[in-house]
């Protein structure tokens, strides 16, 4: 009888709600982002995902600030957040980007895993 193979299989669990990427991809920066887009693994409940008060973005020292305008689509797991143009910070400082734990998918699933990225602005 021979060995039984092992898996080696690296597919992405789809039964899983959480977020594949970030863009701009975190880390530094030339300058506040003027949009952030999120890709979820599965589609958005989009009532939920298109609430400003869903995402917040922090820099040391600096007020929080909310999202100018979110746009979720009826069956993407795509959402894009605009900030305000005019929101800017000093070179260096670190700017934490938050989606909130009830953004959920349409089936009401909340998000798992990473929800905060760290922007640093250069």
């Amino acid at each position: 009888m021979g060995k039984a193979k092992q898996s080696t299989s690296t597919a992405v669990d789809t039964s899983v709600f959480y977020i594949s990427s970030f863009s701009p991809t975190p880390g530094v920066v030339a300058g506040v982002p003027s949009t952030i887009v999120i890709n979820f693994t599965q589609a958005v409940n989009p009532i939920v995902a298109s609430a400003v008060s869903s995402y917040t973005f922090a820099c040391n020292g600096y007020t929080s600030i909310a999202a100018a305008s979110v746009a979720a689509g009826q069956d993407s797991g795509v959402v894009s957040i605009t900030l305000p143009s005019a929101f800017t910070v000093a070179s260096g400082t670190p700017c934490t980007f938050t989606v909130s734990s009830n953004v959920t998918n349409k089936l009401g699933t909340k998000v798992i895993g990473t929800t905060s990225v760290v922007y640093v602005v250069n």
